[in-house]
């Protein structure tokens, strides 16, 4: 997961999607995709395992990816940008 990054701004912007997660699920995926701390560190802090940050950090990616689609066809549907 070491291409997968996401800017503060990206990230509080598509934090509203994230909801039905807790705040803990949420803050370890913000450490992992925006501060690009490794999965393990962030399982010592959060007192959780490795494979729980690392689910985490793949969901909220994989939903990011699926947002960005979404808007870029609205785009393309609404000409601000070709296809």
């Amino acid at each position: 997961m070491k291409d997968k990054k996401m800017t503060a701004e990206e990230f509080s912007a598509f934090e509203p999607m994230l909801s039905n997660l807790n705040e803990d699920r949420i803050l370890a995926a913000k450490l992992r995709l925006v501060d690009g701390i490794p999965y393990y560190k962030i399982a010592e802090l959060m007192d959780c395992s490795k494979q729980a940050v690392h689910s985490t950090s793949t969901l909220v990616w994989k939903r990011y990816k699926k947002f960005l689609d979404i808007a870029d066809n609205v785009k393309v549907a609404t000409g601000q940008r070709e296809k």
